[in-house]
């Protein structure tokens, strides 16, 4: 019996070659000289695969070592990332007290000037009544001085009247 193959693989070809007929010889015989070919390299591919696999007793503890190692490494960076994260949100925090402490005091800021600009409003307005008034208290004196010196002219007048 001879299988006809479609599409032959490149490890098709090679058995091939080493199996092809020779003059003489049953193709049974060939057939089954294919199939033990094919699984003898099946066999060989598969025994190479699976060495591959195989890891040293020494590579292994290396390897294991390694990742004590990076699990160690990563539970301090995570540890060290919680610290961070909750020192960065009470910065945050602290932040935002600032900006309305500074807002506050801006307002505040504004405020007492104005009120510091009514108040020497004010200010000026006083000491230009005052100045006024002590312009006016000392014109306020002069004439009283210039009455009491009439009343006291008159007083003598009147005195000399009497006498009379």
């Amino acid at each position: 019996m001879f299988i006809f193959v479609k599409h032959k693989t490149f490890f098709d070809e090679i058995l091939i070659s080493f199996v092809l007929p020779k003059p003489g010889v049953c193709i049974s015989s060939v057939v089954e000289k294919y199939i033990q070919m094919k699984r003898i390299v099946l066999f060989i591919v598969s025994l190479i695969f699976l060495s591959s696999c195989i890891v040293s007793k020494k590579k292994y503890d290396d390897l294991l070592a390694q990742k004590v190692s990076m699990e160690a490494d990563l539970s301090d960076r995570s540890s060290q990332l919680d610290k961070e994260t909750a020192q960065r949100k009470e910065l945050e925090e602290l932040l935002k007290k600032l900006k309305d402490d500074t807002t506050n005091l801006g307002i505040g800021v504004r405020s007492s000037s104005k009120k510091l600009a009514e108040l020497e409003k004010e200010h000026g307005q006083l000491n230009t009544y005052y100045k006024n008034l002590m312009t006016s208290s000392g014109k306020l004196n002069r004439d009283l001085v210039q009455q009491q010196e009439q009343l006291a002219i008159t007083q003598q007048h009147l005195d000399k009247t009497r006498k009379l």
